[in-house]
């Protein structure tokens, strides 16, 4: 039953009574207690409805005393102030229903396990497949021992290892469950112990996963020998295999695990040997590396900020290799007449033989450039090579090159358009090399190479090169034009003797922008023979990969490319033998510096973005970014390494 509200009228009354009950003395309030107990009491009560709300104020009241002594009539007259009359009554609401109560739902049944647990999961074979996936047919290799041999080199696979995995065939029991893809078996756990070598042999998890029929099943695991970091890996790492039949959703069955099987993986030592050479005496951003070269068993690097004759004057340091990878610093040469910010870049040397060399170095800064001769273990300064009319603004010196005396200098501002120079020695007069065409700003002689009688001039504007005869140097013999999407053509060149080789590191590999690519051409008649780029795994956005190319001397079948920003910068050089094909089969390995001599990102290292090598196998790779490592943490000192190459 539902509480009714008292009338406004109602109310009026008992405030009045209450008032004259304060008045009245107190042997008279007895009888006046009960009748407003009674009121309270009892009236409700008259006016309840079990079905419905009913509005008192609007209905009308009935056989209530009023204040003064009259009753309440009903005739809608009179109000709330003790006078007489009452409320007109409005019709009665319609009933609401009743709600139906909603019932409960019954309870799911408990899920089954549509499992028969194998009491003992076993391991049937463990195989490895090479360049496939587990789930793909054919390509299984049989393991020795149970070890399993891979090559690899600094960095990345290499020989016919591609891409490994190790193949586990198991039998778990039959049954289904529907959380599983195949049914039969919940993870697999794997564990390696670390070998002799540097570095990380990582296991992924399970995949590949692929059903054999009834209970058995086969998975793979990939080895994964840290590729990207490029360590340079040996020895034996033991790999634990288990498998467990553990099923989600059914805790009632207890899992079974198999018995550990062990696989050993032998990597295959092919880790060169490398030698870091710091600039010294450090100098805060004298960028050792950024020009290399290399003859025998010499090499040059450009220091622009070496500040030891004047400020950014610049040095050529030159080293000497003895025996296997041993290298030592065998001078720092600046020039005797050095001016401040002359900013020594381009470099090259030569070995005339009998421990006798040529070194050329080149000072864009103020457009020199200075010719050091070693005779008889002595050093002397013979000569300082001007362009016609010259060299302030035009970056004489940029780059340089030196073939049986002969002395090439590019000069890319030169009267806007840029131009090279050729000397016969460095007593000779200088040969202007500037065809027609070549567009303001073109910067003809960005880089230059001279081999012999072939002279290679590149254009940035043009994104062309001009290979010329000393013979005659005022029009190219053979133009190489830009192939399509290769950006950057011309960015770096180098020709050895029946090849030329061309960068383009602006150029797309997939959707990897300014990824890279190299271009070789037969220096006879300029038909192209290979184009040099990473598989798209490899290959990152930025890498810049053809930054900077180099022949080895004397040897024109070992090529070196430099990719400056592979990595957010840490770089990457990479080694190929260019008589074993025309396409990437030509690929060695990929040369990075040390792990804890990368640095990446803003203040990357840039290694790679001179490259230089040896005719008997010697890697000289630039790294001009590096932060000095003899605790003084000075940035862009600049660093040389030496890596022996197969």
């Amino acid at each position: 039953m539902k509480s009714v509200r008292m009338s406004r009228h109602l109310k009026v009354r008992m405030k009045l009574a209450r008032r004259k009950l304060r008045q009245l003395k107190p042997h008279q309030v007895k009888p006046f207690v009960m009748i407003f107990v009674s009121l309270i009491v009892i009236l409700p009560f008259q006016n309840c409805n079990p079905v419905a709300d009913i509005d008192t104020e609007d209905t009308a009241n009935r056989g209530i005393a009023s204040s003064d002594g009259s009753s309440d009539a009903g005739d809608g007259s009179g109000g709330d102030d003790g006078s007489s009359g009452g409320d007109v009554g409005e019709a009665t609401p319609t009933p609401s229903p009743t709600p139906t109560p909603t019932p409960s739902p019954t309870p799911a049944p408990p899920p089954v396990c549509l499992y028969t647990s194998n009491n003992a999961p076993v391991i049937e074979s463990i195989t490895a497949k090479v360049g496939k996936r587990c789930d793909q047919s054919g390509g299984d290799r049989a393991l020795s021992s149970d070890t399993l041999n891979v090559n690899v080199s600094q960095g990345m696979y290499s020989g016919s290892d591609p891409q490994v995995y190790l193949c586990v065939t198991m039998n778990v029991g039959a049954g289904e469950n529907a959380d599983q893809s195949f049914g039969g078996y919940d993870d697999v756990r794997t564990g390696r112990q670390s070998g002799s070598g540097p570095g990380n042999l990582d296991l992924g998890n399970a995949r590949d996963q692929q059903s054999l029929g009834g209970g058995r099943y086969r998975f793979g695991i990939p080895i994964n020998i840290d590729e990207e970091d490029g360590e340079c890996l040996n020895g034996n790492y033991r790999v634990e295999i288990n498998v467990s039949d553990a099923v989600a959703n059914c805790p009632e069955l207890a899992p079974a695990t198999s018995a550990p099987e062990m696989i050993y993986v032998q990597l295959v030592n092919k880790c060169p040997s490398i030698v870091k050479y710091d600039a010294n005496p450090v100098y805060n951003q004298s960028v050792a590396g950024t020009r290399v070269s290399a003859d025998g068993n010499y090499a040059v690097a450009s220091s622009p900020g070496d500040d030891s004759a004047a400020g950014n004057a610049g040095a050529a340091i030159v080293f000497e290799r003895g025996s296997g990878n041993s290298w030592s610093e065998l001078a720092v040469l600046t020039a005797s007449n050095a001016q401040v910010n002359d900013a020594i870049t381009g470099v090259d040397v030569e070995d005339l033989g009998g421990g006798n060399l040529m070194v050329v170095a080149g000072a864009p800064g103020t457009g020199r450039a200075f010719v050091f001769v070693r005779s008889s273990g002595s050093w002397s300064q013979v000569a300082t090579l001007t362009p016609p009319g010259g060299g302030a603004g035009t970056l004489f010196g940029d780059d340089v090159s030196i073939s049986g005396g002969q002395i090439l200098v590019g000069a890319p501002s030169y009267q806007t358009t840029g131009a090279a120079f050729y000397y016969s020695s460095y007593s000779a007069s200088a040969a202007t090399i500037k065809p027609s065409g070549i567009p303001n700003f073109g910067e003809y002689g960005k880089s230059v190479s001279i081999e012999g009688s072939k002279v290679v001039v590149s254009s940035i504007g043009q994104e062309a090169v001009h290979v010329f005869s000393t013979s005659s140097l005022t029009s190219p013999s053979i133009v190489l034009t830009k192939p399509s999407g290769a950006n950057g053509f011309g960015t770096a060149v180098a020709v050895e003797g029946s090849r030329i080789a061309v960068g383009a590191p602006n150029e797309k590999i997939g959707n990897r922008t300014d990824a890279g690519a190299v271009y070789v051409y037969n220096s006879a008649n300029g038909s192209q023979t290979s184009r040099i780029a990473r598989p798209e795994a490899d290959a990152g956005s930025e890498d810049l990969f053809g930054d900077d190319v180099a022949f080895a001397r004397g040897n024109a079948n070992r090529l070196i490319v430099g990719a400056s920003r592979k990595a957010a910068g840490v770089g990457a050089a990479y080694s190929y033998q260019l008589n074993l094909g025309t396409s990437n089969s030509n690929y060695v390995f990929k040369m990075r510096a040390p792990r804890g001599d990368r640095n990446g990102g803003q203040n990357s290292d840039r290694y790679g973005s001179a490259v230089a090598v040896t005719s008997n196998g010697y890697a000289i790779i630039g790294s001009p970014n590096e932060e000095e490592s003899n605790g003084n943490s000075q940035p862009d000192v600049g660093a040389v390494f030496f890596t022996d190459i197969p």
